[in-house]
């Protein structure tokens, strides 16, 4: 494993026992005043695509990345009254396929994630890992090219936005609004 991808590891396994450690839940994370980046799908000419949660009736829900930690961010949909909807890694359909990211409301009816394109194209944001606790979180093109997807701050800064894929030995299933998951979306500096 090369030096970025061990450091990577390392703190991505040191957060997510600080998320476990924790309860997996805040005090009252439904709202918060953190500073908030924008999240984009990077094109290869340069461009960006803004990435949205789209809700049942399709309404377009902006995703943000809101600073909780100096270098780990967590990755939420904005809901109606400026609420916050987590994020979160759904097991793959099929085996070795890619986790679904969805944004699961009160309601429990996961929202998906999607890039939007310039003409209104929508590609959907999913999860790819090879096995390690650490998913890429790219936005998938019809032609199945991956884009990038980032956390950028109002200055300028940029984070990764990945996946922490929970441990196979936790014994008891990890849910919210009864939607059970596998994982976290967070954005961390991007070390790639």
């Amino acid at each position: 494993m090369s030096r970025p991808s061990t450091l990577i590891g390392i703190i991505l396994v040191a957060a997510l026992g600080l998320v476990l450690a924790a309860g997996v839940k805040a005090e009252d994370e439904s709202k918060a005043p953190a500073e908030r980046w924008a999240i984009k799908a990077l094109t290869p000419d340069g461009h960006t695509l803004d990435v949205k949660a789209i809700s049942a009736d399709g309404k377009k829900l902006d995703v943000k990345a809101i600073r909780t930690h100096a270098h780990l961010m967590d990755v939420k949909a904005i809901g109606p009254d400026d609420t916050l909807i987590p994020i979160k890694l759904l097991p793959p359909t099929e085996a070795g396929g890619p986790y679904a990211v969805r944004a699961i409301p009160p309601s429990g009816e996961p929202l998906n994630i999607v890039a939007l394109g310039a003409e209104g194209q929508k590609y959907p944001v999913e999860g790819f890992g090879s096995g390690g606790i650490v998913v890429d979180i790219k936005a998938v093109e019809p032609d199945d090219s991956r884009l990038a997807v980032k956390a950028i701050s109002p200055t300028g800064a940029v984070f990764a936005v990945k996946g922490l894929v929970f441990p196979g030995e936790l014994d008891q299933p990890i849910e919210v609004h009864g939607v059970e998951y596998v994982g976290h979306v967070k954005a961390l500096p991007d070390l790639d």
